[in-house]
């Protein structure tokens, strides 16, 4: 009786566990950077250097939009229009050990003024470390 009451209460927990880990939209296809009617690229969007999940990549979405893939420490730069603009990054990563899942991040950003280039720092796990205008 109390192995049927164990693997009752372990069937249980597993079908749990199976319940939140819930997998999001996978990368489309990579889209054409953005780009500006006069060729300024005032946007910069570097993956920081790192060990833990080097062997990954992060996607790059402006939009909603996969318009990049970024391997450890490589960088990008392309041009958008003054305007509100939703930029991600989205990565297949775990909340918990075992537990994989596309995860997409996002932050709003303004770009305001032509002369003005932004930098946004991203890295695994899907972070968005740091937004600077220079």
């Amino acid at each position: 009786m109390r192995m049927l009451r164990t693997a009752a209460v372990t069937a249980s927990l597993i079908g749990t566990l199976c319940g939140c880990a819930s997998i999001g939209d996978k990368p489309g296809e990579i889209a054409a950077l953005p780009s500006r009617t006069d060729g300024v690229q005032n946007i910069l969007v570097a993956r920081k250097s790192q060990f833990k999940g080097a062997a990954t990549s992060l996607f790059l979405t402006v939009n909603g939009v996969d318009v990049a893939k970024l391997r450890n420490g490589d960088s990008v730069r392309f041009g958008l229009e003054p305007g509100k603009y939703e930029v991600g990054v989205r990565c297949y990563t775990s909340q918990f050990p075992g537990l994989l899942e596309w995860r997409h991040r996002v932050r709003e950003i303004v770009v305001r003024d032509d002369s003005v280039e932004l930098s946004i720092v991203v890295a695994a796990g899907c972070r968005i470390n740091d937004t600077t205008a220079n």
